[in-house]
């Protein structure tokens, strides 16, 4: 049986307790964040977008193969990152929003994409080692960092990546809909911006390319301008 500080974080894992606490958790949710990302959406010219109509997240979609306990576990006891730190009332400092860059090809536009759609699957299928999966380490680190303290035993460490391993499906009523990737432009230093869309929000999201996909590495928090609605 959990001990209540596993329940806890278990809860902390649940996206709706989250999400008001940083965009980051759920990259592509935003929803009057605390936690400010800076940067802005002035500028933004509209590029290529994904023609992939709104697709609510199958959980069966969530098929990248999971983060290893290793990786967990150097997760669980890395440096505080954005997350932890704003749990503490720790001031962290975050990347601004990139500009520029030029309009994707159709084939990147897809990569991406499929990098999103199967983070939204991961997130209704409530599993986060497969969601990690899609992070870059740096971005996982940055902001998932220690989120659980300093000076875990290992039995709570044990805990935590068996907690992580073990899905917990959203209810249907709560899951996401992908409704749109769109603004997908390549910046000079290869990464890709996109503006990733859900029914619950969106994010301006920078992809890292790491062997043949696209991961998500940073995400900017786009001006709440009410829930999009699927079409």
């Amino acid at each position: 049986m959990l001990q209540r500080t596993d329940e806890r974080w278990m809860l902390l894992l649940r996206h709706r307790c989250v999400v008001r606490a940083s965009p980051h958790f759920l990259w592509v949710v935003v929803i009057t964040a605390a936690v400010s990302l800076g940067g802005g959406t002035e500028g933004i010219v509209l590029a290529q977008a994904s023609s992939a109509p709104a697709t609510p997240g199958n959980p069966a979609d969530c098929t990248v193969s999971p983060r290893s306990p290793e990786d967990l576990a150097a997760l669980l006891t890395a440096p505080p990152g954005l997350i932890r730190s704003g749990m503490d009332g720790t001031q962290v400092a975050t990347p601004t929003l990139p500009e520029g860059g030029s309009p994707a090809d159709a084939a990147t536009v897809d990569l991406v994409t499929a990098t999103a759609r199967e983070g939204v699957a991961c997130l209704n299928a409530g599993d986060f080692s497969r969601l990690f999966s899609l992070y870059s380490d740096q971005y996982l680190l940055a902001v998932w960092g220690g989120v659980d303290g300093p000076d875990l035993s290992d039995d709570a460490i044990a805990a935590r990546i068996q907690a992580l391993s073990s899905p917990v499906p959203q209810p249907k009523d709560e899951q996401l809909v992908l409704i749109a990737v769109e603004d997908v432009r390549i910046l000079p230093d290869g990464h890709v911006l996109a503006t990733v869309i859900n029914n619950r929000g969106g994010s301006r999201t920078n992809f890292v390319k790491v062997g043949d996909r696209y991961l998500i590495d940073w995400a900017y928090a786009l001006p709440n301008e009410g829930t999009p609605v699927p079409s």
